[in-house]
């Protein structure tokens, strides 16, 4: 990555976010994460229209609501997001919430790409609302993977840079467990996924975007089947994503054209390399530290 205008005004937690993809901090006091809490709690039945155990307000298909939480969300992080942060733009606000249920989980993956991520980065601000552990869904890295190999993360899906090396991932999994008003600073490029929801309620967080200032705010889709070199790329709005339908090709956005994307695939012997740094600290024996005879 090029030389870009740190995010963080604290220098560690910028050090850390470099290094792990990933940092957590205490946001919101325990009355704001409450009053975004009830928030949700009265625009319940509007989220409840979306099938499955994953639900975002985006996922409602309702622009009236999508708008409405983006403004009141952005309302109260965004005078906390400055005492933190700095060289940034915020992107949207959205509810996310896990039902509770056997197959809640949230596998391993990488976010979408939404900008130019040789030169800036882009990631999620999120916010638990209650505390939020293994037992009730809470998330997981495999740290420093946004660092390892340059990716495209093209919409509705594609192959990921770490097809090949999906069962070390697996096993070099770092659980990050949260209270009520903490929040989880993501990388978009980082790999990371969910433990299910195991609680008999819903797991509910609030999630904010956001780039770096100076970069274009981009969308890349490629029409199932299509070749690879016929991935169709948007710079996009807010108003675009509150009427994107999932998986489907942008409205309301600006085609730039096609590009091509080989997807190329990191190797075993990269993700080694990379992961040596964590490897003392894991609280178990790992398949990576048997496979090269660290750990304990």
């Amino acid at each position: 990555m090029k030389d870009q205008l740190p995010i963080f005004k604290d220098p560690a937690m910028q050090e850390q976010f470099d290094r792990d993809g990933y940092v957590k901090m205490k946001l919101l006091d325990a009355e704001k994460a409450d009053e975004l809490y009830r928030y949700f709690i009265a625009q319940q039945s509007d989220h409840d229209v979306v099938n499955g155990l994953y639900q975002s307000t985006t996922h409602t298909n309702n622009p009236d609501l999508i708008r409405s939480v983006d403004t009141h969300l952005k309302s109260v992080l965004l005078p906390e997001l400055g005492k933190f942060f700095q060289n940034y733009v915020p992107m949207m606000a959205t509810y996310i919430t896990k039902q509770p249920g056997p197959g809640s989980d949230t596998i391993l993956h990488q976010d979408p790409t939404f900008v130019d991520e040789e030169c800036f980065i882009s990631a999620n601000v999120w916010v638990a609302l209650h505390d939020i552990d293994h037992h009730n869904g809470n998330l997981f890295f495999v740290r420093g993977t946004q660092r390892f190999i340059h990716s495209l993360r093209v919409t509705p899906s594609c192959p990921t840079a770490f097809d090949e090396i999906k069962p070390l991932l697996s096993e070099n999994i770092f659980e990050v467990p949260v209270k009520k008003g903490e929040a989880v600073f993501i990388n978009h490029a980082v790999v990371h996924g969910a433990t299910p929801n195991l609680s008999p309620s819903p797991r509910i967080a609030a999630v904010l975007a956001l780039r770096s200032i100076g970069s274009d705010w981009i969308y890349h889709y490629l029409e199932r089947g299509a070749p690879y070199n016929q991935i169709e790329k948007y710079e996009v709005t807010l108003d675009t994503f509150i009427t994107l339908e999932k998986d489907e090709r942008p409205k309301h956005a600006r085609f730039m054209g096609n590009i091509s994307w080989d997807f190329p695939q990191l190797s075993k012997e990269d993700f080694i390399e990379g992961m040596k740094p964590y490897l003392s600290q894991k609280p178990r024996r790992s398949l990576l530290s048997r496979l090269i005879g660290i750990g304990g």
